[in-house]
Order: C-alpha cells, then sequence, then structure tokens
C-alpha cells in the first residue's frame, strides 16, 4: 500500500507549532511531533516506527500506541543482539535486522480514528516480510475497538460481509494472474487472515470496509499483498449499532 510520507511530514510539522489540544493531561509534557516518530539504526537492527499526527491529539492511544512501540524496540534489538552474537561465535555472517511499523488514517469520523500499520521485518534469508495491522480508537469512550463491535449481530454481519470479500478477492487474483491457476492459493482465506479496517479516504464518512491479505495468504511472495476497498452494503446497516451508524453511512435524511 503506497505511504505519504510527505504529506505526513508536513502535518507533523504543523502539528509541532499547535499549541492547542496536544497535552496529554492538563498539566502534562505536551506531544510533540518527534513524540511520533521512533527510530533506532544500530549495527544489529534498524527500527522505525512512526504514526500520523491525529494520534497526537488522542493522548490515550497515542500512549498504548508509543508504549507499545517502545516495548517492540527493546524486545527487538535484544533479540537482535543475541542473535548476531550466537552469528559471530558459531563463524556465520551476521545481518542487521529490520523492523518497520508505519500508520496511516484509514477513517477520521466525528467519533472513530481508524489506522492502519504496514509492517515489515526482516532477519535474514531471501528476502524480508510484510504484515499489516489495525487500530480502531472510540474517541467518546478513550478506548481501542474492534471492528466485530460496530455490529449488534457480529454472526449476520459476517454472513454478509464474507462472500463480498471473496468475490472481490477472485476478481482481483483474476486480473493479476492472468487467467492462470495457482492450486494452493484457489480458496478464499478466512477473514481472520486479513486486517480488516473501517475506511473513508479523505471524506468524513467511513462508507467501506478496507480488507488487506498480507503476501503468502492470498497469493504467492511475488503476488504482493492484496488490498480491497468493499463499500458496506445497505443490508449491513441496520446491523451497525445506532452510536455507529453516522459514522459508517453519514447522516441519514
Amino acid at each position: 500500500m503506497g505511504m505519504r510520507f510527505g504529506s505526513v511530514a508536513l502535518a507533523a510539522a504543523v502539528l509541532a507549532l499547535a499549541p492547542v489540544g496536544l497535552t496529554a493531561a492538563a498539566g502534562a509534557a505536551p506531544i510533540l511531533a518527534s513524540d511520533l516518530i521512533l527510530k533506532n539504526n544500530s549495527a544489529n537492527l534498524q527500527y522505525s516506527w512512526r504514526v500520523p499526527p491525529e494520534v497526537g491529539v488522542e493522548p490515550g492511544l497515542f500512549e498504548i500506541m508509543r508504549g507499545k512501540a517502545e516495548a517492540g524496540f527493546a524486545a527487538g534489538l535484544a533479540q537482535a543482539n543475541a542473535d548476531a552474537a550466537q552469528a559471530k561465535k558459531a563463524g556465520f555472517p551476521v545481518h542487521q535486522y529490520t523492523d518497520l511499523r508505519y500508520w496511516t488514517v484509514a477513517a477520521d469520523t466525528m467519533r472513530l480514528l481508524a489506522l492502519t500499520g504496514q509492517l515489515y521485518g526482516y532477519t535474514g534469508g531471501a528476502h524480508g516480510n510484510t504484515g499489516y495491522d489495525s487500530v480502531i480508537w472510540d474517541r467518546k469512550t478513550k478506548t481501542a475497538i474492534s471492528l466485530p463491535s460496530l455490529f449488534s449481530d457480529r454472526a449476520k454481519a459476517r454472513a454478509i460481509i464474507e462472500p463480498l470479500v471473496c468475490k472481490a478477492l477472485a476478481a482481483e487474483q483474476k486480473e493479476r494472474r492472468g487467467g492462470q491457476k495457482l492450486p494452493d492459493f484457489d480458496k478464499c482465506p478466512p477473514l481472520s487472515q486479513a486486517t480488516l479496517v473501517p475506511y473513508g479516504g479523505m471524506t468524513p464518512v467511513a462508507h467501506s470496509l478496507r480488507v488487506i491479505y498480507a503476501p503468502y495468504v492470498a497469493g504467492p511472495y511475488v503476488e504482493g499483498s492484496y488490498e480491497l476497498t468493499i463499500p458496506w452494503p445497505a443490508a449491513i446497516r441496520p446491523l451497525v449499532k445506532p452510536e455507529f451508524r453516522e459514522d459508517l453511512f453519514g447522516v441519514m435524511q
């Protein structure tokens, strides 16, 4: 998926200058633009983490994400150093590990802030691996929530959504493969193997579902990731909890 580093950097610079709404709590130190980035490049590990400026105005969310990033970096560095020492002792070449975690906004509504994380890791071998993650932040309750929690009946919602995802995936696979059959990837992977997040693009309504399958899930590594955008069908609206309907469907006349 494309990463718009230029626009994020510009917005982060503006964020650093803004005097309002950037404190973790009354009297607490402000959240600076530099706090939204964590980088380290040592002999054994290249680590980079960044979140968009929108996270900086949600102190609770920032604390959770920054805390996980710092813990992940510490654990990753310890593992990289240990593996490097073991490799040297055994007379094997030492490879610098890579751990990249870049987060972008998927949807920004009145109540919900949905983020997608693109992850990349390399620990030696022919190539690194790409993965994805997501976070949905409820501004009203100040908590992270799951996608299924948006629905009053999760099973019925899944029954509506899954066939649409499989149909869209099959169409994309057919286009990429030019009709070639790949027996190892001829079945639609379960939604549990995908990253799911509400998606709104540049609009204030999360009008679609973004579905991302990492390499090796829906196709071989050479096919890369599969990123699908499925507009919410009308049949799903009654299953969306009333408090979230405006976020997913806008103001209904």
